[in-house]
């Protein structure tokens, strides 16, 4: 019994109250699809679609016990402990739509144009409040003293069309023309 004493109070996850409170997560999901067409030999149609979505959140604490009391701007007094959260989420849809066009024997020529599409999305809130009266009272609560919050709401939309060609001659002369038109389709602030 003592060894498993020992063990659980030399363990740096834990404090001298309770198990450390302090979490965070991170996840990250991505799916794509990408079909091609031949018409023939010489053309193709091409897509690649993907979503991203990345999810994170936070959880910090900082406890009474084993710190010193500590100072904040803007408020008069010490505090002695502090709790905070955090949560963001961004979504990204992209797609990009083209065409190919290639020739063959003495003269190669490349072709390619297409429309490249690309909406994120981005969402962000965080809380923070002090003074929760003990450490057994890790999170966000109405009994907290100098409670804020923050937060962001951003939208992005990009389009670009672009083309590009490519000549050689018998692998020996090369010639490469690209031509691109980005436009920023809106970028909406919302708060």
């Amino acid at each position: 019994m003592e060894s498993t004493w020992n063990n659980f109070r030399h363990d740096s996850r834990y404090t001298l109250n309770s198990v450390n409170k302090n979490y965070f997560g991170n996840r990250l999901i991505t799916l794509a699809v990408t079909p091609k067409w031949n018409i023939n030999r010489y053309w193709s149609i091409s897509e690649h679609f993907a979503f991203q979505l990345v999810n994170t959140d936070e959880n910090a604490y900082l406890p009474m016990n084993g710190v010193p009391d500590f100072d904040v701007e803007g408020v008069g007094e010490a505090l002695q402990n502090r709790a905070s959260a955090l949560a963001a989420r961004e979504t990204v849809i992209m797609s990009d739509s083209y065409f190919d066009a290639r020739r063959f024997k003495a003269h190669w020529i490349g072709l390619r144009g297409g429309l490249r599409y690309q909406r994120t999305s981005y969402q962000l809130n965080s809380q923070v409040g002090y003074n929760s009266g003990n450490d057994k009272t890790p999170n966000m609560s109405d009994n907290l003293l100098y409670k804020s919050t923050d937060g962001t709401e951003e939208e992005v939309v990009d389009m670009t069309y672009y083309l590009s060609a490519d000549y050689n001659w018998r692998e020996r002369y090369y010639v490469s023309a690209a031509l691109v038109a980005p436009s920023l389709v809106s970028m909406l602030p919302t708060d």
